[in-house]
């Protein structure tokens, strides 16, 4: 999973954070994070439409480590980010994140 993260290879989204980029894909995201899975459940929704999500209020390098964790269970940058981790995770509703930190 972790080299899915890495290479964005057959992609199915974009997650827009600041004027980061990244190619990902919607299964990890469905099955992880409540907000995501509301988000791409109904087909009509913008991001949907436009495969395209655009994150505001999250540092780019936060949503790299919080999307290393939906795709590989682990925290990177856990001791630097821990604040702004808790508050992303929270944002996109992947509750499973602070049981395991």
């Amino acid at each position: 999973m972790k080299a899915l993260l890495e290479t964005g290879a057959n992609s199915d989204i974009t997650l827009v954070v600041g004027v980061q980029e990244f190619k990902v894909h919607k299964f990890p995201l469905f099955t992880h994070s409540a907000v995501f899975a509301a988000m791409f459940k109904h087909k009509k929704t913008k991001e949907a439409l436009k495969k395209k999500v655009v994150i505001e209020d999250v540092p780019a390098e936060v949503m790299r480590s919080l999307l290393h964790y939906i795709y590989t269970g682990t925290v990177e940058n856990k001791d630097d980010l821990s604040v702004e981790l808790f508050s992303a995770a929270d944002k996109v509703g992947l509750f499973s994140f602070a049981l395991h930190n």
